[in-house]
């Protein structure tokens, strides 16, 4: 139950069930690892970030601890982990990591189509970076739930530029009973993505409203292309912005004007030497260092 709320996103359910565990431990004084395993996805998964003070995040490092090989709950394990690698390292990490696993999969006695909790994450991913080919190949895969299938679906269409088309899938995916709140709050950061592009953020404003939500699935959050993810970093303030899966890395730099712009006297000479039309490598025979640091 523990785990099934905590990847659901049902945080508050999971640490009612992980303080009941907790509380038949001590009674028994007995840890055995199969539930210790379990236990330890459902906290991965809970604990997407914790605040530190009134200004700072910290988000998890992935485990140092090796993952268990026992093929029932690998798939979770597996993904709880990428979740956090998402969050403390970047969509690129995180999604080389996932593949390293899949690339593996055959050597675990588990079917291709168990590791949905990969498939979808990764598709998630390839949403995020406006990889919509790859994207579609998850979906076609036919791996991904219905629900997760049209949130994915919805990504694709909002990266081909169909706001409207994405919006409607989004909306069958939050209708859909079983959708876990997981995916149910990535349908919802989907349509206040269509909303900014389409510009009409005014009717955001319910969605905005489950900020707390958002808080405690910063995953979801990191799943999101770079529109919905400015939406709602916007709302969660500005700390929050330097947490690296949350960057909005892809947005478009800030232009300064030349004389805003500093350069070191080394740098100057470099400038000079470019001037010049000389090559780095000749610039740095001239100032008498390596061609990497010219």
């Amino acid at each position: 139950s523990a785990v099934l709320s905590a990847k659901a996103g049902v945080h508050d359910r999971a640490a009612h069930f992980l303080a009941q565990y907790e509380d038949v431990v001590a009674v028994t004084a007995s840890r055995d690892p199969e539930p210790e395993q379990i236990i330890s996805i459902s906290r991965r998964y809970r604990d997407d970030w914790r605040r530190l003070g009134d200004d700072a995040i910290d988000v998890l490092e992935p485990s140092d601890v090796e993952i268990d090989v026992a093929p029932q709950y690998l798939p979770l394990e597996v993904e709880a982990e990428g979740l956090s690698l998402l969050l403390a390292r970047g969509p690129v990490v995180a999604s080389q990591w996932l593949k390293a696993f899949l690339a593996r999969a055959r050597w675990v006695n588990l079917l291709s189509w168990e590791w949905w909790p990969l498939h979808a994450t990764l598709a998630m991913i390839e949403v995020r970076q406006g990889n919509t080919e790859a994207a579609q190949r998850w979906v076609d895969g036919g791996t991904l739930p219905e629900s997760m299938s049209l949130v994915v679906r919805a990504g694709i269409e909002l990266s081909s530029g169909d706001a409207e088309g994405a919006n409607q899938l989004a909306d069958r995916a939050a209708a859909v009973p079983d959708t876990p709140d997981r995916w149910r709050l990535a349908a919802y950061g989907l349509k206040l993505a269509t909303m900014a592009a389409t510009r009409d953020l005014e009717n955001g404003t319910e969605l905005l409203a489950r900020l707390p939500q958002w808080r405690t699935s910063l995953s979801v959050v990191a799943l999101l292309p770079a529109a919905g993810r400015r939406v709602i970093l916007a709302e969660l303030g500005d700390e929050y912005a330097d947490v690296p899966g949350l960057r909005l890395d892809d947005a478009a730099p800030v232009r300064r004007e030349p004389a805003e712009i500093e350069l070191t006297p080394r740098q100057m000479d470099v400038l000079r030497g470019l001037e010049a039309g000389k090559t780095a490598s000749e610039i740095a025979d001239d100032l008498v260092l390596g061609r990497e640091t010219i």
